[in-house]
């Protein structure tokens, strides 16, 4: 998920911004998204996902909105440093059916996009008793939407799966099956699988996906130590230095280890490692 921080810090006066901090975002680009009830969104972020082959060098968002009974798209791109900047796009899905409520939209692992409908035509708290006969109590739906130019996935039970057999889904091409592999390794203990975790994170050749499937895997079997994460912190990559910072924070370290994880990270030119640093 993306986040923009101000990158305060503190003063004997109060919070003062750096003169070197990124500014907020401009407003979103293009007419707005016509309620204020937006419900989560889902990131197309599988490998030549079709949900995002029309929106060339951005990434997508699909956003549901149960006011207006829409699907919505909004589009981010990043400048030079990285700063994003957001922009609507044309509503993916809408309906003139009141009762069409969405309010969360999430990638599966066959790639395509499932809606939670809602599925009630009074969704306010207040306004309408809460007897009234078009408060729907006991209906819902979960819409699944299938690109009509993609390939239809084999099925993989990870949990039926030999852990070795799970490192191969570690940073693959489907975000849901990358994810739930690494979630697979911590939930069974798998720690004869270090070896190979702490193989696949150090290699340079591995794609950044892969080697931070690795890593959050090393971290939810409690296997970062602090000189991994300071190598990490002088990494090439943002990415890895923005994980060793948060690693660091949420480990509860002595304070001389916690220091020396921060060290190279006191001045990074990246403004989300910054704001990790300050969180």
């Amino acid at each position: 998920m993306e986040f923009v921080t101000g990158s305060h810090y503190p003063t004997p006066f109060g919070p003062r911004m750096r003169e070197d901090a990124p500014v907020q975002p401009a407003s979103l680009k293009g007419s707005q998204m016509g309620g204020t009830g937006l419900s989560g969104l889902a990131l197309a972020e599988d490998e030549g996902s079709p949900f995002a082959k029309d929106f060339s060098g951005k990434q997508v968002f699909y956003i549901p909105n149960p006011i207006t009974s829409k699907i919505q798209i909004v589009t981010m791109t990043r400048d030079a440093n990285g700063h994003p900047s957001y922009e609507k796009g044309p509503d993916f899905m809408l309906t003139d059916d009141k009762n069409f409520r969405p309010i969360a939209a999430h990638f599966g692992p066959d790639g395509c996009l499932y809606v939670v409908d809602w599925y009630n035509k009074i969704i306010s708290h207040n306004e309408v008793a809460r007897a009234h006969p078009d408060r729907d109590k006991s209906s819902g739906r979960i819409w699944r939407i299938r690109h009509k130019d993609q390939a239809v996935m084999p099925r993989i039970d990870l949990a039926k799966l030999d852990g070795k057999k799970l490192l191969d889904h570690l940073g693959g091409p489907n975000a849901r099956m990358a994810t739930m592999a690494w979630h697979e390794i911590v939930d069974r203990k798998e720690t004869k699988l270090l070896p190979d975790l702490k193989k696949i994170l150090h290699d340079a050749e591995a794609s950044d996906a892969r080697r931070l499937g690795a890593l959050w895997a090393l971290e939810g079997l409690k296997a970062v130590d602090v000189p991994l994460l300071v190598s990490l912190s002088k990494a090439p990559q943002a990415t890895f230095r923005h994980e060793a910072a948060r690693i660091a924070g949420e480990a509860s370290l002595p304070e001389k280890d916690f220091l020396q994880v921060m060290q190279a990270l006191r001045d990074d030119p990246h403004f989300r490692v910054r704001a990790m640093v300050i969180n």
